[in-house]
């Protein structure tokens, strides 16, 4: 297995912040294309984010549920 790291110039509450943000999800994961609709409480475990990958006409329509979170701030 590969292993890839990235250091960033940032604290972790700013980069979990970003993570935090469910409508931001399709600019970090790679594959996904748009989002379709983010929980209000996201990322509270339970929460969805409702996005797509691919390009029309093939989209795969998918979901990404919170399972667990361990935020730095007590955020979720």
């Amino acid at each position: 297995m590969a292993v890839v790291e990235r250091q960033i110039d940032a604290s972790v509450e700013r980069v979990f912040e970003v993570l935090s943000d469910g409508w931001s999800y399709s600019s970090w994961v790679v594959g996904a294309s748009h989002i379709r609709a983010v929980a209000a409480d996201w990322p509270a475990v339970g929460s969805k984010i409702h996005h797509a990958s691919g390009s029309w006409p093939v989209l795969l329509r998918d979901e990404t549920r919170v399972v667990a979170c361990d935020a730095p701030t007590g955020w979720c």
